[in-house]
């Protein structure tokens, strides 16, 4: 027989004595039976038996220890029980008959037991085997609501058509006796059951007499609930007006009173808030929250929406009229709308103070910063955005009480040095020490073709805003010409003489942007090949 988890709550009152010493408290053993089985049931040799029990006690039922014994012989040790008083255990059945004993155990060390034996039954016949499949245990159902119980069953001897079964509530009693079908199956609704807890058994009988049980738990309940006016339709409704109690929801109600304007049906918990329109759209009692200006910190300054290749830049101050933190660091606070997986640097550069940037989530936390990584005492710093939503950059200062002028730039990072401005491509590193680089290479007809037969080479290198550039090119086989293009790849300016008469080049350039910048290296004159070097020196 195969049997399921009873729940059984009990509640056992303490037991006060009095004598001429006082009052005493006696403490009482714990109730314990084993659910599962009654004395006599017949299993078959050589099957899986699962033993449930219930216990409960004064003491809460996870503060006891429970015992199974088979025959005397301890199978399961120091059992504890689950919030509802359950324990199990298992064991194979022998060809002997078995004595079943469950003891409990409390911290007082009171115990109680119960005790069954269960008969061997070897080869023939055997007990049908049930399952309830719907209600699952410690399911809740409204008073009048119609119940789905389903359950299969099988049997080694009979088909499951031929098989008797009975539904009983420990409440109302047998409820019914809806047989299976030929597949073992046996379904149907019920809407009778009485208020409170039933313990629901399905009990199989074959043909031999043999029988077997599952059990489920069932609370019934009474169905009614308040329900909430909702006079805009939106599925909330407001406190403090009309109510009814109900079963089913009225018409023109809602199962809450979560709504902070039942006369705009645009504004209630489940609504996005709308910028700029000065109304709690989602009723979390805050205006305008995560919007753009008006999001983490004071002053709200905010970035245009940006566009690939992605440059902003903003020149500010920091002065004694700004926000500052509780110890003196002036502070502004810049917002942007960042877009999942792009890379993004900040860049802030002053000539006054040591600079220092953090940029915060959408949810105003601290998500990465810096105070250096740049030129001198400059703050750089390579943010990766996660996901969709306003961020914000705060502009400070390294030491308390600075002051003056500041240039924050933020520069989209999809392509590196050595992949913007042409195919072959070279780089040039100014960014480590010596922060200087130069490469020899040719120019000849395989080369890009810049005009009729004017042939050239690409260079790049990534500077900061504020260096001071001197890029050079010679040749002493033709006469050289540089073309300085920027991160926008528009043409800065070019040199194709160092002084009159010379045929190298040299140009001297103040960074106005931090980002990738390319030299075109090429001749003044067509047809004009051999080899040459480009140099790249960066001061500040």
């Amino acid at each position: 027989m195969r049997l399921r988890v009873m729940i059984v709550t009990a509640a056992i009152a303490s037991a006060l004595g009095c004598s001429d010493s006082g009052v005493t408290v006696h403490n009482s053993s714990p109730d314990v039976t084993i659910t599962s089985h009654s004395n006599g049931d017949e299993v078959s040799v050589g099957s899986a038996v699962t033993l449930r029990g219930a216990v409960s006690d004064d003491d809460a039922p996870e503060t006891l220890a429970a015992v199974w014994y088979v025959n005397d012989e301890v199978i399961c040790d120091d059992v504890i029980p689950n919030e509802n008083g359950e324990v199990t255990c298992q064991f194979d059945m022998t060809s002997m008959n078995a004595t079943i004993n469950l003891t409990a155990t409390d911290p007082s060390n009171a115990a109680g037991n119960d005790t069954l034996t269960l008969t061997a039954m070897s080869g023939g016949a055997e007990a049908p085997v049930v399952t309830i499949l719907e209600p699952k245990n410690n399911s809740e159902s409204a008073s009048g609501e119609t119940v789905i119980f389903r359950a299969t069953v099988t049997d080694n001897a009979d088909a499951p058509e031929n098989l008797l079964l009975s539904w009983t509530s420990d409440l109302d009693g047998e409820f019914s006796t809806q047989g299976a079908d030929t597949s073992g199956e046996s379904t149907f609704g019920y809407a009778n059951l009485s208020e409170g807890t039933h313990i629901v058994t399905l009990t199989a009988i074959d043909t031999d007499g043999y029988y077997s049980s599952d059990l489920t738990v069932l609370e019934i309940g009474n169905c009614l609930q308040t329900w909430y006016y909702d006079l805009d339709a939106d599925g909330y409704g407001i406190a403090g007006k009309k109510t009814l109690e109900a079963c089913d929801q009225p018409d023109g109600y809602a199962a809450n009173d979560d709504d902070c304007d039942d006369m705009n049906p645009w504004v209630n918990p489940a609504a996005t808030e709308e910028c700029e329109d000065a109304m709690d759209n989602d009723c979390n009692g805050l205006i305008d929250e995560g919007c753009p200006g008006n999001n983490c910190f004071e002053d709200n300054d905010l970035l245009d929406t940006f566009d690939w290749p992605l440059y902003q830049q903003r020149v500010g101050d920091l002065n004694v009229t700004d926000a500052a933190s509780a110890i003196s660091f002036y502070r502004d606070d810049i917002e942007f709308e960042g877009v999942a997986g792009d890379e993004i640097s900040i860049h802030a550069y002053s000539e006054d103070f040591d600079s220092y940037v953090e940029i915060y989530d959408e949810d105003c936390n601290l998500y990465d910063s810096s105070n250096s990584g740049a030129r001198g005492t400059n703050a750089f710093l390579d943010v990766y955005i996660p996901s969709d939503g306003i961020y914000t950059i705060l502009v400070t200062t390294g030491s308390a009480d600075e002051v003056g002028d500041y240039v924050l730039e933020v520069i989209g990072n999809k392509v590196e040095v050595g992949a913007y401005c042409a195919i072959d491509t070279y780089a040039l590193d100014v960014l480590s020490s010596p922060y200087s680089d130069s490469a020899t290479e040719a120019i000849d007809a395989s080369d890009n073709e810049l005009l009729a037969s004017q042939y050239w080479d690409d260079f790049e290198y990534y500077s900061f805003y504020g260096d001071t550039m001197q890029l050079a090119m010679t040749s002493n086989d033709f006469d050289t010409q540089l073309n300085l293009y920027g991160p926008d790849l528009t043409l800065v300016t070019y040199n194709d003489d160092v002084s009159a008469g010379n045929t190298d080049s040299e140009i001297v350039f103040d960074t106005d942007r931090t980002g990738i910048f390319c030299l075109a290296a090429t001749s003044s004159y067509a047809n004009s090949f051999g080899d040459y070097t480009v140099s790249a020196a960066a001061s500040w």
